[in-house]
């Protein structure tokens, strides 16, 4: 880059696919990323790791089994994670609270834990326990129908050999007194993975499978699925 300048903000983490989820920055002007639980062990593993941009790190969340991705409130400012599971049980959708420890392992079942824990953080919703997913996005768009609003768009990465659950993209719209409805919203995709939505509402969706990027027009979503 001609004329320009490369900085190091982090350096050194504990693995090589640390970032292989993605970076996020927030409204105070700090870099957030998760950590997989399944990279490497230590105490960096299962969190969400923030850092400042004079290159101080901390960690801001533990106990996740594998913290998928982020997503942030235009609205409000405020993160939520959605963690994979290690070895059994559902995917689940947390809201991101600084200095929670959301109980992976040792309140986990399935990892031997010996702790109830029974005044951990409940999810806003949980999926299915065999699906794989990656992408997140909160949707604060206003060209899609009020019913999306708020709604919070996932991807699940699926598998041709049929051995995880579904492939597409899924919406879970909230409902009455705390309830969540999860449901298809396209299902016509290889490896669904990433998000992103634009000043006009309009969604996309990345393909890693085929190798497209899909937009859905907020006046006719399905008819954008074969393309």
């Amino acid at each position: 880059m001609q004329g320009g300048s490369a900085t190091f903000v982090v350096k050194d983490l504990p693995s090589s696919s640390s970032l292989s989820y993605g970076l996020w920055f927030t409204r105070d002007r700090r870099l957030l990323w998760p950590q997989p639980a399944g990279t490497e062990p230590g105490v960096l593993a299962g969190s969400v790791l923030t850092a400042t941009l004079d290159g101080s790190a901390a960690i801001l969340a533990t106990g996740l089994g594998w913290p998928r991705s982020l997503a942030q409130d235009e609205e409000g400012g405020s993160f939520y994670v959605l963690d994979q599971p290690q070895v059994s049980g559902p995917v689940a959708l947390y809201p991101l609270v600084e200095s929670q420890d959301y109980g992976w392992p040792l309140c986990s079942a399935e990892k031997g834990g010996t702790l109830a824990c029974a005044d951990l953080p409940a999810p806003l919703w949980t999926f299915n326990p065999e699906a794989e997913v990656w992408g997140l996005l909160l949707y604060r768009g206003n060209a899609f129908p009020d019913a999306f609003h708020g709604a919070f768009f996932f991807t699940l990465w699926g598998d041709p050999t049929g051995k995880r659950d579904g492939k597409g993209v899924m919406a879970a719209f909230p409902g009455a007194e705390g309830t969540w409805h999860v449901l298809p919203f396209s299902q016509d995709f290889w490896h669904a993975s990433a998000l992103a939505v634009d000043k006009s509402g309009n969604l996309y969706v990345a393909d890693m499978g085929r190798g497209d990027i899909v937009r859905f027009s907020p006046s006719s979503p399905a008819a954008q699925d074969s393309q």
